[in-house]
Order: C-alpha cells, then sequence, then structure tokens
C-alpha cells in the first residue's frame, strides 16, 4: 500500500491506496491544476525602459559659450564709486554669493540689466583688496548658474538674476 500527500496553500491531498490509484488521483489532480482558472495569481508587470531623469535646465559648459571662452577684461567706462560700502554692509562670504552681490548691485545701483562677465570682473577688481577674485571666473560664474541657479548666462556673456537668486540676496540683506 502506497501513499500520496500533497500540500498547495490551502489545497491538501492524502490519499492510500495501491499505485495505480495514486497515478489516476495524482493524473487528475495535475490536470486539474493546468486547465483551472488561475485566481488571485499577480501577473508579471511589464518591464518598462528607464527614462532618463530631466535636467532642471541646460548645464553649460565653458567652450559652448563664445561670451566666456576668454579670459575678462576690465569695463573701463564702469564707476563703480560705492561699491566697497555696498560689499561692506552685505558681506556674501562664497564666490557664488559674490557673483549674484555684483550682479544685482549692477541692476540695482547703476541700472545694469543684464550686466557682463566683465562688468564683474570689473567690480572684483574694484574691491580686490577686500575680496579675491576666483582665479578662473568664468567657471566660478557658471557653477553660480548650473548649481545655484541663482544667475542666467546667455550665449554672448550676458548674466541675468533669477527670482531665486533675487530672494537668496533679499534673504542675506535682511538676516
Amino acid at each position: 500500500m502506497a501513499r500520496l500527500f500533497i500540500e498547495m496553500g490551502d489545497a491538501k491531498i492524502d490519499v492510500e491506496g495501491s499505485e495505480d490509484l495514486l497515478r489516476e488521483v495524482y493524473a487528475d489532480f495535475r490536470e486539474r491544476l493546468t486547465t483551472a482558472p488561475k485566481k488571485n495569481v499577480p501577473r508579471p508587470i511589464p518591464r518598462v525602459p528607464r527614462m532618463p531623469r530631466p535636467k532642471t535646465g541646460p548645464l553649460i559648459r565653458p567652450g559652448t559659450l563664445p561670451g566666456l571662452s576668454k579670459k575678462p577684461e576690465l569695463d573701463n567706462s564702469l564707476k563703480l564709486d560705492g561699491l566697497a560700502k555696498a560689499l561692506d554692509k552685505v558681506g556674501p562670504k562664497t564666490q557664488a554669493e559674490q557673483i549674484l552681490f555684483f550682479a544685482m548691485y549692477l541692476r540695482d545701483e547703476k541700472k545694469i540689466s543684464p550686466c557682463t562677465v566683465n562688468q564683474i570682473n570689473t567690480c572684483f577688481w574694484t574691491v580686490r583688496r577686500k575680496i579675491k577674485t576666483p582665479s578662473n571666473l568664468n567657471r566660478a560664474i557658471l557653477d553660480t548658474a548650473n548649481k545655484k541657479k541663482w544667475i542666467d548666462i546667455d550665449a554672448s556673456g550676458q548674466v541675468m538674476i533669477l527670482a531665486v537668486g533675487e530672494s537668496v540676496f533679499r534673504g542675506a540683506v535682511k538676516g
């Protein structure tokens, strides 16, 4: 006498008898298992190809902008008499804050909007005894545009202040 015991989830089969009987029961069980409608069986989720993350804005590289392909020059026509006093009042610490400060100063005090990389360089040169000019000003301006998103720069080297930069600057002045 042989015994067949099958347990699948809630279903259990426990049969004792001759080998022929067990083969018949097993064949019947297998046939019902393969032809029975499947209930609550999770279907495989189709694989969707992964899309690249959209960037918040185009990253600007130094070689791609004609306005940043050369070393910045001084703008001799720019008169920056009150710049040192305004710098002492605000006190920007990082290079990004200093670039934003100069762009805001040129826009608000000198009514120059948008300003150029050469004008920002002239601001750094004017207060050179108080703060150090970045060794690669073009790279510092691009980093401020790409990483901080405080300013935007176009192909000709024009620097525009974005709303985020405006609010950061206003928060720094009040704080």
